[in-house]
C-alpha cells in the first residue's frame, strides 16, 4: 500500500505541509487560502458594525456597505438638511398652534433596524416616489432615523400613507416641528449682588446633600442643548466625554463668534448648573460635580430632528440621565386660552408626536435612562407639548426666590380632574453660573430648573444606580415640599431627604 505523507524525514528535515507534494499539496494550499480569506472577511465585518467612537464623528453614522445604495445620499452628502433654507409655517395639524418645516418629514425606525432596513426602505420609497422632489435627504444608522424631503402639497398625505405603503418595515413618520429654548436673554434683576448668587442651594438642602455624595464617575449625564463652551473653568476636565454636534456630525460643540448670545450661553449655563466643576476656586458649583457628562449641541436649529437625534446619541453612548431644556413653542392665542380649552387641546392635538415620543421613552426605559424636561416658560398648561405627556419622564416647573411658583412657569397638576403633568419643582429665577468666554451671569427660566433636577437624579443614581425612573419620581415627590399657593406644580425638591430615601429603596428590575 502506498503511503502519502504531509511531511518527510528526508535528510532529517521535515517538509511543511504547504509545500508542493502532489495533488494533496495543492489542496492544502487552497484550503489554507480559503480559511484565511474567510477569517479576514469576518474581521472586516466586525469593524464595519462598530457604531460609536470616543468623541463623536462618522462612526455614529457609518456608511452602509454592501448592496446597492438606491435612493440613499452618498456619505459626502449625508448631513442634516439646511433648516435655514426652509421657512417654518403654521402647523395645519393643530390649527396653527405650532410651526413645522413645510417640506420635511422625520422617520424613526424600530430599534432592531439595520443596514438592510435602510436599503429596503430607500428602494421602496424611491419606487413609490421616483420624482426628484421626493428624496431621502439624511439617514443615521446610529440613531435609526431618516429625513425625507417632500413637496409641501404632499407632506400630509405621505406622512399618513407611508407606513401603510411599506408595511414590511416598522417606523414612525412625523412632520418636523420647530422648538424653542426656555430662557430669557437678560436676567430679571441685572443688579443682583454677589451674596445672592447661591440663593437657591439652601431651600433644596443642597449643602447637606453634598455631605452624602457629590456624584459618581460611573454616572453619565447627557445634556442636549444649543452650544457648550468646554474651555470654561466650570466645564474643563476629563469628566466631559463623547462631545457631539448633531448638526455637523463632529465633536465641535462650541459657539462661534457669530452665534447669538442666547444660543451661545444657554447650553453652557444649563451644563454648568447640572454638572459644573465644584471646589475649583471659580464661579459656583454644579449639582453633581463629580459625575461625567456628554455635551450634545443642537446649534441654533431646535426642532424635532435635532432634539431626538441628540437624545438618542446620549442614550446610545452611556448616559443614565438626560436633560432637555427646550420644547414646542405655542402661539399666544393658544397659551392664553382658558385652562379647560388648553386641556382639550392637549387631548386632541399632537397625537402623532405623542406616539413618537412614547416610542423614544420606551427605548429609554429599556436602558433605564431618565429623561428630564424643562416645563416651559409660557405660564400655560405644559401637557400641550406632546413631549411632556409621558408619566415616566420628569417635568420640572420653576419657583422664585420666595419659593412661590415663578410667574412664567408652565404647570399641569389638577387633582380634581385627576391630572398630574408637573412632576417636581426647582428654583428657576436668578440662576447664576457659567457663560461663554469665562464669564458668569444669572438667567431665569425652567431651562435652569431642569438641570438642577437632572443633577439631583444623577446624585440619586450615584447612591443607587439601578433605581428606575418611576422609582426616582416617587422618591422626589414623597420627599418634596408643597409649593405654597401653587398645587398646580410639583413639590419643591428636597435633595438630602431624597438621597436618604434612595439609599433605602430596593431597585426594581429593568428588562432589556
Amino acid at each position: 500500500m502506498k503511503k502519502v505523507y504531509f511531511g518527510s524525514k528526508l535528510n532529517n528535515q521535515r517538509i511543511p505541509f504547504w509545500q508542493p507534494w502532489g495533488c494533496l499539496g495543492c489542496a492544502g494550499r487552497l484550503l489554507t487560502f480559503l480559511l484565511l480569506l474567510l477569517l479576514l472577511l469576518f474581521i472586516l465585518s466586525l469593524f464595519r458594525h462598530c457604531d460609536c467612537q470616543e468623541d463623536g464623528g462618522s462612526t455614529w453614522n457609518p456608511p452602509i456597505e454592501g448592496g446597492e445604495r438606491v435612493g440613499l445620499p452618498s456619505p459626502d452628502e449625508n448631513v442634516l438638511p439646511p433648516f435655514e433654507e426652509s421657512t417654518p409655517i403654521p402647523n395645519p395639524g393643530d390649527g396653527g398652534a405650532t410651526e413645522i418645516y413645510p417640506d420635511m418629514l422625520y422617520v424613526i425606525f424600530d430599534s432592531e433596524a439595520n443596514d438592510q432596513t435602510f436599503l429596503t426602505f430607500a428602494e421602496e420609497f424611491t419606487m413609490r416616489y421616483p420624482e426628484p422632489e421626493h428624496k431621502i435627504e439624511y439617514y443615521n444608522t446610529g440613531s435609526k432615523t431618516a429625513v425625507l424631503r417632500v413637496p409641501e402639497t404632499q407632506r400630509d398625505i405621505i406622512c399618513e400613507r407611508l407606513p401603510e405603503e411599506i408595511p414590511t418595515i416598522q417606523f414612525f413618520v412625523i412632520p418636523v416641528e420647530v422648538m424653542t429654548q426656555y430662557a430669557a436673554i437678560t436676567p430679571n434683576d441685572p443688579a443682583f449682588n454677589n451674596e445672592d448668587k447661591s440663593w437657591y442651594f439652601d431651600p433644596i438642602q443642597m449643602r447637606e446633600a453634598w455631605g452624602i455624595t457629590q456624584g459618581s464617575s460611573e454616572i453619565i449625564v447627557g445634556i442636549v442643548d444649543s452650544y457648550m463652551d468646554l474651555n470654561h473653568p466650570e466645564l474643563q476636565g476629563d469628566r466631559c466625554i463623547h462631545p457631539y454636534s448633531v448638526v455637523t456630525g463632529t465633536a465641535d460643540v462650541a459657539p462661534k463668534s457669530t452665534t447669538p448670545p442666547d444660543y451661545a450661553g444657554h447650553g453652557t449655563l444649563v451644563t454648568a448648573v447640572a454638572v459644573g466643576n465644584g471646589n475649583n476656586g471659580h464661579g459656583s458649583s454644579g449639582i453633581a460635580p463629580k459625575c461625567k457628562f456628554i455635551p450634545v449641541s443642537m446649534g441654533e436649529h431646535l426642532n424635532t430632528i435635532t432634539e431626538v437625534e441628540g437624545l438618542l446619541y446620549c442614550m446610545y453612548h452611556g448616559a443614565t440621565v438626560i436633560n432637555l431644556s427646550c420644547g414646542t413653542s405655542f402661539s399666544e392665542m393658544i397659551t392664553q386660552m382658558p385652562l379647560e380649552q388648553q386641556i382639550r387641546f392637549s387631548e386632541q392635538q399632537g397625537t402623532a408626536q405623542e406616539k413618537m415620543w412614547d416610542y423614544v421613552f420606551q427605548l429609554a426605559e429599556k436602558r433605564n435612562v431618565t429623561i428630564v424636561w424643562a416645563a416651559g416658560n409660557e405660564n400655560c398648561y405644559g401637557a400641550m407639548d406632546a413631549s411632556k405627556r409621558n408619566e415616566n419622564t420628569i417635568r420640572v416647573a420653576a419657583v422664585d426666590r420666595n419659593l412661590k411658583k415663578a410667574d412664567f412657569s408652565n404647570y399641569g397638576n389638577f387633582s380634581d380632574k385627576n391630572i398630574y403633568e408637573s412632576t417636581i419643582s426647582a428654583p428657576g429665577v436668578d440662576i447664576w453660573g457659567a457663560l461663554p468666554n469665562n464669564s458668569y451671569d444669572a438667567w431665569p427660566g425652567t431651562s435652569f430648573s431642569a438641570p438642577i433636577i437632572t443633577g439631583v437624579v444623577a446624585l440619586i443614581k450615584s447612591e443607587n444606580k439601578d433605581l428606575t425612573t418611576s422609582q426616582i419620581i416617587k422618591i422626589l415627590q414623597s420627599t418634596g415640599k408643597p409649593v405654597s399657593g401653587a398645587p398646580e406644580i410639583g413639590k419643591l425638591v428636597q435633595v438630602k431627604d431624597a438621597l436618604e430615601k434612595a439609599k433605602k429603596t430596593v431597585a426594581s428590575t429593568v428588562v432589556e
